[in-house]
């Protein structure tokens, strides 16, 4: 971490772009492009966001709560339902006696998720650029499309999981219009829907005409041979990405996009756990202010708004500690460790101080959730309202 007395960029901060967040140390990043690295170091941040709430998630106890309260239900199963038969019961009756199987599943298929997502940006920084889209093939056009189903409708989804429809095609077999469709029905119930549309999701993924995108690397990246698209055909006298000459640094491009991808799984997780479990909405929020601060400034372009409302909200809370007549505020260049490490950046000294940023956010004086986009939380619902009574 950066000590607060140390300046390390030129003080024309405002017009810069933000550097490193000092996440991942130097030497696992001497093969990447220096632009790329601050979307990189949020991309592995995101990942540890949501394999902290999963591991939270899993040691908290309250899934074992939701285990006991359903065992304790199936007692009074009449007996003309065969043992064999309880699952697809429970899942074919959906609402809250299937939240435990709808738990699982999040689970599974989230912890498969991050393993490829973790392995995929740990082989970028290797330059392995076919490892790394081939991996992130499965997790971004199957894995996503089941978070995005049990989002925008997890009794619709337990039903199909059950009944085997599910299982009868393959997961990436449907129309593009309705892949679009259900991307928008997931981002509806998402607490800050703004950085996100169905069509972008779809693009990023999906469209093989996308410039940025990443169907066309990831298609290309798993088979040598590819011919069921014009911009798929493979040419004469060549094989998919195989020669040297197609490892150049145009392949990070994709971080264009990577970060779109993992801050909309991020946001999927902040919904489905809120629903199923009782989670700190100060815990939420504070995820989300930290994200939504370094996502829209790690793009080209001026200082967000997020962190311009708070220059001028919080200004009577930034002040230089250094000199008299400092001017500390949220810049770009050093957003990320106004976000990460509470500290902000003074242009006359040019030295970084503290702030009480997550004081404000863990005592709930900031948020940015709004009241609309707080869904009630099953868990709370059913034990803790009777705990109360």
């Amino acid at each position: 971490m950066r000590s607060a007395t140390r300046a390390a960029r030129p003080a024309a901060a405002a017009e810069m772009p933000i550097g490193p967040l000092g996440i991942i140390p130097d030497e696992r990043l001497q093969l990447m492009p220096r632009s790329v690295i601050p979307r990189h170091e949020f991309c592995f941040w995101l990942h540890d966001q949501i394999a902290r709430l999963l591991v939270e998630a899993s040691h908290c106890g309250q899934i074992d709560d939701w285990n006991e309260a359903v065992s304790d239900a199936l007692q009074g199963i009449p007996d003309a339902i065969h043992p064999d038969n309880v699952l697809i019961a429970i899942a074919e009756a959906g609402g809250i006696i299937s939240i435990p199987m709808k738990i699982d599943i999040l689970s599974a298929v989230l912890s498969d998720t991050l393993h490829f997502v973790y392995e995929a940006l740990r082989a970028l920084e290797k330059r392995k650029f076919n490892v790394a889209f081939s991996l992130l093939r499965k997790p971004f056009s199957e894995n996503l499309i089941i978070l995005a189903r049990l989002a925008a409708n997890d009794d619709d989804f337990i039903s199909s999981f059950a009944d085997g429809s599910l299982q009868q095609k393959q997961i990436t077999n449907i129309d593009a219009s309705k892949r679009v469709e259900l991307f928008e029905s997931a981002i509806s119930k998402l607490p800050i829907q703004s950085p996100f549309s169905g069509a972008l999701i779809n693009d990023i993924i999906f469209n093989k005409n996308m410039p940025n995108g990443l169907q066309i690397r990831m298609q290309q990246a798993t088979h040598l041979i590819t011919s069921h698209h014009p911009s798929l055909l493979t040419p004469k006298l060549d094989i998919n990405r195989i020669f040297s000459n197609q490892y150049g640094d145009e392949n990070f491009s994709a971080y264009d996009s990577l970060p779109v991808i993992i801050f909309f799984i991020l946001q999927i997780v902040l919904y489905m756990f809120s629903r199923y479990l009782a989670v700190s909405e100060k815990s939420t929020n504070e995820i989300l202010v930290r994200a939504s601060g370094i996502y829209t400034n790690i793009y080209e372009g001026r200082l967000d708004s997020l962190s311009r409302y708070m220059n001028v909200a919080l200004k009577g809370f930034f002040k230089c500690e250094w000199c008299v007549e400092g001017n500390a505020k949220i810049r770009k260049a050093f957003s990320a460790d106004f976000y990460l490490r509470d500290q902000i950046f003074c242009t006359e000294c040019r030295r970084l101080s503290h702030t009480p940023l997550t004081y404000l956010l863990r005592s709930g004086k900031l948020n940015i959730i709004e009241k609309e986009r707080k869904f009630p939380s099953e868990y709370e619902r059913l034990f803790l309202r009777d705990a109360d009574h």
